[in-house]
């Protein structure tokens, strides 16, 4: 079932265009079995097909949209955060729409990762399609050392670095079509990621 014929029934376009509205009352609704089943009818058939494929504990489902997991690395411990930006994704109007709430924004503690610990950052859309994109991105500061994102088309790497020497990378990835009218183009990236000095 398609991501708009799941949300075609009328109390769940109703509970979308009200959260869209007032995207800060998202928090409340996932508590809340009802309203939480309107947001996640539109999800349930992905989250069941990526349960396969993810790590064990990382699967979605309606009271748990998001996930947080430990993976052991030749680098040593690698926590990864994956964010649910879909969660009020409703048509083609979705930019500015969209919201995490708190109780994503605020799933890691509040302090710097641990040392030996690289911390990575999943979500689908931009901070900036988010209408708590920014406060995200403030609660976040610095501390993902990789922060990866899509669904704009404009695919770009940037490299923050903070005055006390802490650097991040955010890595942008382009759709794989690009606007009507433009040539088609396709490209890849490749990374590898060590130690300074290894």
């Amino acid at each position: 079932m398609g991501r708009r014929k799941a949300t075609g029934n009328f109390r769940r376009k109703n509970t979308h265009r009200s959260l869209r509205s007032e995207p800060g009352e998202l928090d409340d609704c996932l508590v809340d079995a009802e309203a939480r089943e309107d947001l996640w009818e539109k999800l349930r058939a992905y989250a069941d097909f990526a349960r396969a494929f993810g790590p064990q504990g990382t699967a979605l489902d309606a009271g748990q949209p998001w996930w947080i997991h430990p993976y052991a690395s030749p680098l040593g411990e690698v926590r990864i955060l994956g964010f649910n930006t879909v969660l009020l994704s409703f048509d083609d109007q979705d930019e500015k729409r969209l919201a995490l709430g708190k109780r994503q924004i605020k799933s890691i503690p509040d302090q710097d990762t641990p040392d030996g610990h690289l911390l990575v950052v999943l979500q689908h859309h931009p901070w900036e399609w988010l209408h708590d994109g920014m406060e995200q991105r403030r609660w976040l500061g610095s501390r993902p050392h990789l922060f990866f994102c899509g669904h704009i088309h404009q695919p770009e790497g940037i490299v923050g670095l903070r005055l006390d020497g802490q650097a991040h990378l955010v890595l942008v990835a382009g759709a794989g079509h690009g606007e009507a009218g433009e040539p088609p183009a396709h490209g890849y990236a490749w990374g590898r990621l060590t130690w300074e000095g290894k």
